[in-house]
């Protein structure tokens, strides 16, 4: 990995401090600020360290929606939609993440 170098990542924690944090290969990882769990951006290598790296993000990808609320979807003949942070099914369902979560339980 290189200072500059351009690369599509998968973000799967969040660090203590709000980066998003993306491994790759074993025992590294790239810390990339405004990213969320599950987003994959397209983002510059800014610094890099022994073990870990900082990045920017060039281009936001959308994060897929939950497989369980699609999976909701499909069973009520609803379709997915998004908005205002909260994720639903409709028109026929009343599902919510929340309800869709509790479910699963």
């Amino acid at each position: 990995m290189a200072e500059g170098e351009e690369r599509r990542l998968q973000i799967e924690d969040v660090g203590d401090k709000g980066d998003g944090i993306a491994r790759v290969g074993p025992g590294y990882v790239v810390f990339v600020s405004d990213t969320e769990i599950s987003q994959q951006p397209l983002v510059r290598i800014t610094t890099v360290r022994e073990n870990f790296a900082f990045a920017e993000v060039l281009k936001q990808q959308r994060a897929c929606p939950p497989s369980s609320v699609i999976a909701a979807s499909e069973r009520v003949g609803g379709e997915y939609l998004e908005g205002a942070g909260r994720v639903r099914v409709a028109p026929r369902a009343r599902f919510s993440l929340e309800n869709v979560t509790a479910l699963r339980r």
